[in-house]
């Protein structure tokens, strides 16, 4: 680790955290509260023939019970619509809410929901996407209805169950043409697994309507104004008839920005006429949230002589599960399909291809480096193959084709290499990778390319005359700390300690803003706090001019303060004193290409394999990250432990397992995420700050290539290609 010589503030939230006073969704009561349990499909494809809740409705204590048929036929989603709020007509994976409860109590609910009896027709069902893509697969989805809900960028495919099929790069002929030029030419294919973000708080949301029938709603969810979409959109509520709640997150890692119960909630809560609790068990959120997707991903190359990429073929099928409402891109995808599928790597013919595909198991949705992880995942295990089989060293053959051009300016300008290589060469170095070994023992590297994604934001500050400064934001706390890191830069911007800052969450007044996510919040937002900081100081430059008869471009800021052409030093709150009232801003910024930045991260892995037990133990962990300003360097090194945290159960301990659609890990004793104690120590090598990069995405890229490095490791030892997660089954019998 670098440790930085920078002052590191305390979190805003760390107190009220570790002693356990913070309030998430599931801690919040409201008076007359009525608490809601869910009935889920125990079939993975059926029509609904019938549904009796007499029984249920009798029971003591039972206030609501809904059905599809109580409902009017909306249909949910993030990007594309076409979720109901419950079952109408057909259920179409094991998990489906087909009825819902609100009563007194939970155990009431819970009582309740044995009585009530569910008739249905079993219709054939498809769970693997490839089979799902076949001309005689079950459909799951009319592609009539398909194409009717389709978003104006989503573009089907012609097979059965296709969500949406993007293509990017060349055409099929073109690349058929350079495969069949060049000297080497490979292909491999691999299988990722679905993986739950882990998170330790599960969905949660309460919502009631007041006397003016409007929703007041306490939710974990991280983007409110995407909510307000979601439920104008699907359920027709507008602005005027919703007041979100602003609450901290117990995790998110991309699971958090969808509606997931609240659209039920609300309709309960209209039905009960009384504040509706739905918390999810960790059951039913490893059964029925919305965790990464799998996929099966093929990576076609094609190599000249000397090792340099000339083509790049990738196919990657992603399982989308019943339903494409938790898909977060425009054309009801994952926005990472493209960069992830290329990799890297510079290559000068390409061709991508993404396909979404419905099949009957739980809907998956945003994480971690949507649509990037599984194919980055796969071009990097690709490459090492790929080396293997043309007798150079894998390192070699990554530096070989590693980019290495000089970035674009705003100004024209050239700017500062892209350091992927040097990344790469000090991961590998840092790892030992060409060292001698013992029998057994692998090393593997991985490279990967991330970025941030954009998004329009909106937010204000105030300047108070007594000098204190307020940051008003609409953001979530989800756990990776922004909320400290606004008030740090706040005070950084303004020349004062943080103590004189405080951020206060709110909507008000607020018109729209993205959310947090895709690694760009604290980069962008930082850009606002700056700007509007700037704009704020040159307004009481322009009070103390006028007060001591200057012209405003006499007046000179220095930190905390403005000092006069005669030489008087006032501070920012005397300056503030000047101003009749507080003074205020407030920003909306629609950002441009150069708000967007990529870098690279290598992560280098030492891992023991057993032949004869299967058994693989990571024994160290390296990473090597190219960095432009770092603002807080403690959260900053946990977003990269966190990452490969992650990366590290991808590749040897996570991963749902299904039998005939049914999730077979309802627990997260059977779901096994890691802890310290499975992991080695972690050295993290930051290179030199690229300053001119301004802040720069940090959490994405370990997480990214954790789970490559790992596998190359093993492939070291085993001389042939490994799918994740590793099992020890796969190694001892392989």
């Amino acid at each position: 680790m670098n440790p930085s010589e920078s002052y590191i503030e305390e979190r805003i939230d760390g107190v009220e955290k570790v002693t356990g006073s913070a309030t998430y969704a599931a801690d919040v009561s409201r008076p007359g509260m009525l608490h809601a349990k869910i009935l889920r499909s125990t079939v993975p494809h059926a029509r609904i023939v019938s549904i009796d809740a007499s029984r249920a409705l009798a029971l003591p204590g039972v206030r609501v019970v809904l059905t599809g048929a109580d409902l009017p036929p909306v249909r949910i989603g993030r990007s594309m619509r076409d979720m109901p709020v419950l079952a109408q007509g057909k259920v179409r994976f094991i998990g489906e809410k087909v009825a819902a409860v609100a009563a007194d109590t939970l155990e009431i609910a819970l009582q309740a929901l044995d009585l009530i009896d569910v008739e249905y027709e079993e219709l054939p069902a498809v769970f693997d996407p490839l089979d799902a893509m076949e001309p005689n697969a079950p459909v799951i989805h009319d592609p009539a209805e398909v194409r009717a809900q389709a978003t104006p960028k989503q573009q089907p495919g012609d097979y059965p169950n296709s969500v949406s099929a993007p293509v990017w790069g060349v055409s099929e002929t073109d690349i058929k043409q350079v495969f069949a030029s060049a000297a080497h030419t490979f292909e491999h294919t691999f299988r990722t697994p679905v993986q739950h973000q882990g998170y330790l708080e599960p969905h949660a949301c309460i919502v009631e309507l007041d006397d003016r029938d409007v929703a007041h709603i306490w939710a974990s969810n991280k983007a409110p104004f995407l909510l307000l979409d979601y439920l104008r959109l699907g359920l027709g509520l507008t602005r005027e008839q919703v007041e979100i709640h602003m609450l901290p997150l117990g995790g998110d890692f991309g699971g958090k920005g969808s509606f997931m119960d609240i659209p039920l909630a609300y309709f309960l809560a209209k039905a009960a006429r009384r504040p509706v609790k739905l918390v999810m068990t960790f059951a039913e959120e490893l059964m029925a949230a919305n965790p990464r997707h799998s996929a099966v991903i093929t990576v076609r190359s094609a190599f000249d002589g000397g090792g340099k990429l000339v083509g790049r073929w990738t196919r990657s099928v992603y399982n989308s599960g019943a339903y494409a409402a938790f898909k977060p891109a425009p054309d009801a995808t994952l926005p990472g399909i493209r960069g992830g599928s290329l990799g890297p790597y510079e290559v000068s013919a390409f061709r991508i291809e993404g396909h979404m595909v419905y099949t009957n198991t739980v809907p998956c949705g945003h994480m971690r480096a949507p649509g990037e992880a599984q194919p980055m995942h796969a071009v990097e295990c690709h490459m090492d193959l790929c080396a293997r089989e043309m007798g150079i060293d894998p390192l070699e053959l990554r530096l070989i084709n590693a980019p290495h051009e000089l970035r674009k300016t705003p100004s024209g300008e050239p700017g500062t290499p892209l350091r992927a290589r040097e990344v790469l060469q000090e991961a590998a170095k840092a790892i030992g990778l060409h060292d001698p070994r013992p029998e057994g023992i692998g090393r593997g590297i991985a490279l990967v390319e991330v970025g941030n994604s954009l998004g329009d934001y909106q937010m204000g500050m105030t300047i108070e005359r007594n000098g204190s400064v307020v940051v008003h934001t609409p953001i979530i706390e989800n756990g990776a700390g922004m909320l400290t890191v606004f008030r740090q830069m706040a005070a950084e911007e303004l020349g004062l300690t943080v103590e004189h800052v405080r951020i206060n969450q709110t909507t008000d007044g607020i018109e729209y803003d993205r959310g947090v996510g895709g690694s760009r919040i604290t980069r962008l937002i930082g850009r606002m706090i700056s700007m509007l900081a700037e704009r704020l100081q040159n307004r009481l430059a322009e009070m103390v001019a006028a007060e001591f008869g200057y012209e405003a471009d006499q007046v000179t800021r220095e930190d905390g303060g403005f000092r006069t052409p005669d030489g008087k030093l006032l501070s920012l709150a005397d300056a503030a004193s000047l101003a009749p009232d507080d003074i205020h801003d407030l920003l909306r910024y629609e950002p441009n290409e150069f708000d967007s930045v990529e870098v690279f991260a290598a992560v280098g892995v030492e891992a023991s394999v057993d032949r004869e037990t299967g058994q693989v133990k990571t024994k160290r962990i390296v990473s090597a990250h190219e960095v432009g300003r770092v603002v807080h360097p403690v959260m900053h090194q946990g977003q990269i432990e966190g990452g490969l945290t992650q990366g590290f159960g991808y590749a040897l301990c996570e991963g749902l397992t299904f039998e005939d659609g049914r999730v077979t890990m309802v627990n997260l004793q059977d779901y096994k995420l890691p802890v310290g104690i499975d992991l080695p120590e972690m050295e993290t090598i930051l290179l030199p700050a690229d300053l001119s990069l301004g802040i720069t995405p940090i959490g994405e890229g370990p997480n990214c290539a954790m789970s490559a490095a790992i596998v190359n490791a093993v492939v070291d030892v085993l001389g042939r290609q490994v799918e994740i997660p590793i099992s020890s089954e796969a190694i001892a019998l392989g």
